[in-house]
This record gives C-alpha cells, sequence and structure tokens, in this order.
C-alpha cells in the first residue's frame, strides 16, 4: 500500500481494532456448526462464511478509506488498483474456512463437489470485493470533486457580433447557463461599465482565457473572415485568440454554431458544438458544459459498458441482502445516481432479474434467484419448488410459506403434487391449510416448511447450475 510507516501503522491498528470483533463473532458461530449434529451443514457454513467475507472486508475498506481522510488526500488509480489486489489476495483464506471442514478422507462432501463450491465462494467473495471497492471509489469521487471546487473556475470569453434583439438575448442566457454551470462565462455587455474601452476589454480578457467560444452565425463568420481594416470587434478577437494558439499558449478556440452553415477558415476542420436545433439547446448545451469541465467519456478499462457494469453490481447487490431495497438505498450502496439504477432496473425487469417489493417507503426492488435457472428447461417442477423456496427462506430459513410460492409458481395440480413428494422424502413440511377471503373467494393456502434436506438439495442444485452456466 502507498502509505508511509506512521499511516501504516495506523492503517493496521485500525484495520485490526475493527476487525477483530468481526473475527470473534464468526469464529464461534462456525465452531457452533463444527458441534452441530447435522449431515448437510455445508450450506450454513457457506453463509456465515459469506457474512463473515463482507463485514471483514467492509471493515478494511473503510479503515483505508479512514487513513486518506486523516491525511487529507485521494488514492490514485495505481493505488486502487494496488488495493485492490491485496483484497483478492484474501479469497483464499475464506476458501480455507471451507476448504478445512471438508478436505480430506473424513469428507462429507465428494472432492468434485467440495472444489465446485470453493470456485463459486471465489467468486461470490469476488463480487464481495467488487461492493466495497464501490464505496472506496465513492470516496475518490467526493474527494476529486472537492478538489476541482478549490481550483479557479474556467475562464470563457465568449465572442460573437452584436446582431437583432433576439440573438442577442440567446448570447445573454447562453453565457448565463455557463456561468451557471460553474463557467466564469465572460460577457461584454456585463463587464464593460460606461467610459470603459472596448480593446483593452478584448485585449486583457482574452490573453488570461482557458476558452474562447466563437458564436458562429453567417454575419460574424463574414466579419471574422472581412478583409484587413474591416470586421471590427469579432474581427480583432479572433485574431487575439489565433495568435496566442500560434504561440502554443493553452487556450481553446471552439466554434459554437448558432445559425448558418459557414465557418470561420481558422476553425473549419474543429469540432464545433451546434446550437443551430433550439429544441436541442438542452442536450447541446450539456454536452459543451461536460467537455468544457473534461468529463470522462470513456468507459473504464476493463469494462465495456459501464450501464452493464452497473447491472451486475447492483445483481451482486441484491443478491447478497436478500432483501427488497429502495432505488436510493441502491444507488447510496453501489455508489451511482438515481437515473443510473432505474435505467438497469428496466432490463433486469424484463428479463425476471429483479422484482418491484414494497419497502415501505415509495416502493423498491427483490432479486428473484430463479432468473439464473429460468433458462434451464430441464429442471424438474420439484426442483423449481426447492430452489425457490431457498430462495424465500434464506433470511429465516424455518419460516412457514404459503402465498409467496404460488404466486410466483402458480397454484395448479402439479405444483400440489410435487409438494406432497417432496414432503414425503422429508424436503418439506406440509403443514395443515389455512383458508382466507370471504365467500366465492374462499381459499386454501398450504403452510410450507423446507427442511435441512430440502435445503441440501436446492444448495447443490444451486452450484451446480451456477457453474455450468457460468453464472457468479
Amino acid at each position: 500500500m502507498p502509505f508511509n510507516d506512521s499511516e501504516r501503522d495506523f492503517f493496521d491498528s485500525l484495520y485490526w481494532e475493527k476487525s477483530l470483533p468481526i473475527r470473534d463473532k464468526y469464529d464461534a458461530e462456525l465452531k457452533k456448526l463444527d458441534y452441530l449434529n447435522e449431515i448437510n451443514k455445508h450450506p450454513f457454513y457457506l453463509k456465515e462464511i459469506k457474512e463473515f467475507a463482507r463485514e471483514d472486508i467492509g471493515a478494511l475498506v473503510r479503515a483505508y478509506i479512514e487513513v486518506y481522510k486523516r491525511a487529507g488526500r485521494s488514492p490514485d488509480e495505481a493505488d486502487f488498483e494496488a488495493f485492490a489486489d491485496e483484497l483478492k489476495g484474501l479469497i483464499p483464506r475464506f476458501q480455507d474456512y471451507f476448504a478445512s471442514r471438508y478436505r480430506g478422507s473424513f469428507s462429507q462432501l465428494p472432492g468434485e463437489l467440495v472444489d465446485r463450491i470453493l470456485e463459486t465462494l471465489s467468486l461470490q467473495t469476488g463480487e464481495i470485493i467488487g461492493l466495497a471497492l464501490t464505496h472506496l471509489r465513492l470516496f475518490m469521487s467526493e474527494t476529486n470533486l472537492e478538489a476541482s471546487l478549490m481550483k479557479q473556475p474556467l475562464k470563457v470569453f465568449i465572442s460573437y457580433k452584436w446582431e437583432d434583439h433576439a440573438q442577442n438575448t440567446w448570447v445573454e442566457k447562453f453565457a448565463t447557463d455557463l456561468r451557471v454551470a460553474g463557467i466564469d462565462a465572460k460577457l461584454d455587455k456585463w463587464e464593460v461599465r460606461f467610459g470603459d474601452s472596448f480593446t483593452d476589454f478584448m485585449t486583457s480578457k482574452i490573453a488570461e482565457a482557458d476558452v474562447v467560444l466563437f458564436i458562429m452565425t453567417s454575419q460574424s463568420v463574414a466579419a471574422a473572415e472581412a478583409p484587413t481594416g474591416e470586421g471590427g470587434a469579432v474581427k480583432f478577437e479572433m485574431q487575439m485568440a489565433t495568435s496566442r494558439r500560434i504561440a502554443g499558449e493553452e487556450m481553446r478556440l471552439i466554434g459554437v454554431y448558432r445559425e448558418g452553415n459557414q465557418t470561420a477558415a481558422h476553425i473549419r476542420d474543429h469540432r464545433y458544438a451546434d446550437f443551430r436545433d433550439e429544441s436541442r439547446y438542452q442536450v447541446s448545451l450539456q454536452e459543451l458544459i461536460d467537455d468544457l469541465l473534461q468529463k470522462e467519456k470513456r468507459p473504464p478499462l476493463g469494462s465495456t459498458n459501464i450501464s452493464q457494469r452497473n447491472t451486475q453490481m447492483i445483481i451482486s447487490l441484491l443478491e447478497q441482502e436478500n432483501s427488497a431495497l429502495s432505488t436510493e438505498e441502491i444507488a447510496e450502496r453501489v455508489g451511482i445516481n438515481k437515473t443510473a439504477v432505474l435505467e438497469s432496473m428496466r432490463f433486469l425487469l424484463d428479463d425476471g432479474t429483479v422484482e418491484k417489493a414494497d419497502t415501505g417507503a415509495g416502493g423498491g426492488w427483490r432479486y428473484i434467484l430463479q432468473y439464473h435457472y429460468k433458462s434451464k428447461n430441464e429442471l424438474s417442477v420439484k426442483d423449481q419448488i426447492l430452489l425457490r423456496l431457498y430462495d424465500l427462506r434464506v433470511q429465516d430459513p424455518e419460516g412457514p410459506i404459503g402465498s409467496e410460492l404460488f404466486k410466483d409458481m402458480g397454484n395448479d395440480d402439479d405444483i400440489h403434487e410435487a409438494i406432497l413428494e417432496l414432503a414425503a422424502n422429508n424436503c418439506l413440511s406440509h403443514e395443515e391449510p389455512i383458508r382466507t377471503g370471504v365467500g366465492p373467494n374462499i381459499r386454501r393456502i398450504p403452510f410450507i416448511k423446507i427442511n435441512t434436506k430440502g435445503k441440501a438439495t436446492a444448495q447443490a442444485i444451486k452450484e451446480s447450475i451456477r457453474t455450468e452456466s457460468g453464472n457468479t
């Protein structure tokens, strides 16, 4: 890590303070399982190990951020990658918690199954690391934003030709919108007081400008290309800006198309901003502002699509939480804005990955486990029932299930027959049905519990299909 000795000591002590109670807690939980008189208890080990990894890795990331906060700086990309590699190096440690209990001649599981479980655990721990690193990314973004706000605002000189009232009003609105976005736009109408020199204004402000925006209309382009001694202020401003560029100074000259189709000769091969379509004004304005402020447009290296990355992080978060989360909660946890969350949700709703849920605060989103298996048409009705029950009861394995199962899978004879067969095989406990509704709407809802044998079977199916399909 890029820490000096004192920072490293602070990081080690902080992480130790945060992680020690976490390790003690899960060491105790795992020991309880060691003494549990149950044959198929590996799903319970996996659940505890994944929770252990989530809390321990989270503590490590929080300690890392605290060191940088204390130092008043932010990690750069090289620091981030180095720390990410260090976190990935923890995966074998969490795998060993499981392997130490199921390796050797006395293992209650086949070696092939143990290997597949360890591979799945590695992938799931990698997802936990990815989610934890989003908090570091968010910290880096916020720190960089604060640093950028402390910098001097970008100085932009607006060169335009005084024409009719409508054109001059548009230029003033344009300059106002740039200032609202934090760009120090200079306009002669605001800067030159009665008695001041226009020449002094043009000379001084162009000399200190980071960017000169040339508003291109038929009249302004004609003025810029007028013979020597003609063209007025526009000609003079373009000569000043061009001379700075020829001298090699760091100043941008950008054409802004407002009307017509003629481009000034000295910027003819340059990319320009197009404001000729008034209906696209806000879109064009935002594109220009993003360009002036040098906002990154490229997807990060290693990711072919930002929305794909966001979608995968959302799936991982909802899968780990096993509960409904609101749009705001997802945005905060993943480190993206609400618009990006909703964009991902459109795709996830369409392909059945998530469903809408009542979170008590305007609705939210819940992960559907069966998404990973719905393409596996060879699964029997019994297997589908076990998988769905496993998903519904991850948080409360012993709780009764009624309407949730039948809402998802239907309430036909095939479902009831499969439930009875599973109950006969001791995978389910099928208790006395209850009645609900009034009059002709009376219906019976069975209470169902998934037994240990059913949970173990569901977990094995889940791991098998995940491994075969490449899902994580």
